[in-house]
């Protein structure tokens, strides 16, 4: 209500409160925040009262995401998510890639042994979607990889790139 309210009346910059302490700012059609009270301690075990994490909302419009003509309703959502490093097989394939090999599997394993139930209609579509967060988390913008550069020891450069690549994240 609030939002189309906004819409129609074209004012912005809305702060609208809740009980629990959540809080959303609709600063335009495109930016609105919500910030939500935080209670979870951080990585030294403290809780932060009285301050907010903000969260950005994101509206999608709803000719975006319209099913085409003739395409199976989908049954069942998978989020893949990948472990370790920027690469996830030997054949140093991305995430979207063996999601696609994943997605032909599946479809194959569900016409060869589900087939009746498909032919019913009791089973229609299972939709995998990669979830991408090696390179977020990697990347420039958040510095992780600088931080930790600077107070890694010169002598073993190599063994943390390796066991960041390999064995941790």
């Amino acid at each position: 209500a609030e939002y189309k309210k906004a819409v129609t009346t074209n004012q912005w910059h809305r702060k609208l409160e809740f009980p629990g302490g959540e809080t959303i700012v609709m600063h335009n059609p495109k930016v609105i925040v919500q910030f939500q009270q935080s209670l979870i301690p951080d990585e030294w075990g403290t809780t932060q009262d009285g301050q907010s994490r903000p969260r950005v909302v994101k509206r999608i419009d709803a000719d975006l995401d319209e099913i085409p003509d003739g395409e199976v309703p989908r049954d069942h959502l998978v989020f893949m998510v990948h472990g370790i490093g920027p690469v996830c097989d030997l054949r140093f394939r991305s995430i979207v890639e063996c999601v696609d090999d994943f997605r032909t599997v599946s479809l194959k394993l569900l016409q060869a042994h589900f087939k009746k139930t498909l032919e019913e209609g009791k089973a229609r579509r299972v939709e995998f979607l990669p979830v991408h967060w090696h390179s977020a988390l990697h990347g420039d913008a958040t510095g992780v990889d600088r931080r930790i550069k600077k107070i890694t020891l010169p002598s073993t450069g190599r063994l943390r790139h390796f066991t960041n690549e390999t064995l941790l994240d």
